[in-house]
Formats: structure tokens, C-alpha cells, sequence
């Protein structure tokens, strides 16, 4: 029982960083060392994407500003924030561009439309799925049978009101 919990405890992504590692993460995206970005990913999850310090800098500001490409890249696939704004409002696809590292600032660039496509896409594909069910449930459709559907789906099903 002792030992199923220390397991439990070991891989918990949902208790706040110690102060300390917190530092390590943001060294980590600083100097662009992946390796120890990666393992507080795996070890805190990502709420490290959210965190930042006194002058409100997230760990994908960090890589950005400092030019590390697969940094961002790994922070990007985490789910960073891409439009978050530090104390005087610059984004980190600015850091980037500010300091000359047009590679990171174009990722930065390329994951921001891929995730509006990506929005898009889903909020037509739910848009559609939601007047396809309306249409069957006019012909009869059982509320059970849509509600599957929704689920099959990935989408929240709403009831008609």
C-alpha cells in the first residue's frame, strides 16, 4: 500500500513545482537543454507551460528569445501558450523575431494557423454533427443513439433545450 502510493506520488503531474525545479524547467528552456525541459514535462506536466516569473515569461518565451528551435518545438507540442504576453506585452514568437531568430518565430507562426485550422475544422465538424443529429432526431433518432454518437465523437452532447 505504502509502496502503490509513493508510485502514485512519483508520477502525480497535478502538484505545484517546487520552487527549485520550477528554476530548472525555465534553465532548461533558457539554454535550450531538452532534455531536462522534458523530464519536468513528464514530471509536473503542463501546467509548466502557464507558469512564469516576476516578469511574467513563460519557459516558450525563454526558448524563443533565446533561439532554441527544438525547445520551442517540444514546449509547442506540449500545448505552450502562443499568445501569451510577458510584463510589456511581447509574445514569444516576438522575443524571437526581436533577437534575430526568425526559424523559431516562423514555428511559432506555423503552429499558431495550425491550431486555428485545427479550432476551425472542429467547431464546423461539431457544427455539423450537431444539425445532422438534430435532422435524425426529427426523423426519430432514440436521444441514446446521439448521445453515442456525440461521444464516438469526442464532443460534449447538448440537449436540446
Amino acid at each position: 500500500m505504502i509502496v502503490n502510493m509513493q508510485m502514485k506520488a512519483a508520477f502525480n503531474t497535478t502538484r505545484k513545482p517546487p520552487h527549485a525545479d520550477l528554476e530548472a524547467f525555465w534553465q532548461g528552456t533558457v539554454k535550450g537543454r531538452d532534455d531536462v525541459v522534458v523530464a519536468m514535462l513528464d514530471k509536473y506536466g503542463p501546467q509548466l507551460l502557464t507558469r512564469r516569473n516576476r516578469a511574467w515569461m513563460n519557459g516558450l518565451m525563454f526558448a524563443a528569445a533565446n533561439g532554441h528551435a527544438s525547445t520551442a518545438q517540444i514546449l509547442l507540442d506540449h500545448g505552450a501558450e502562443i499568445d501569451a504576453k510577458n510584463k510589456v506585452g511581447e509574445t514569444a514568437s516576438w522575443l524571437a523575431a526581436r533577437n534575430g531568430h526568425q526559424t523559431v518565430s516562423k514555428l511559432i507562426g506555423i503552429e499558431k494557423t495550425r491550431r486555428s485550422k485545427a479550432a476551425e475544422a472542429a467547431a464546423i465538424t461539431q457544427q455539423k454533427l450537431l444539425q445532422d443529429i438534430d435532422a435524425q432526431g426529427q426523423q426519430g433518432m432514440p436521444l441514446q443513439s446521439a448521445i453515442k454518437l456525440c461521444k464516438k465523437l469526442t464532443l460534449k452532447p447538448q440537449l436540446p433545450r
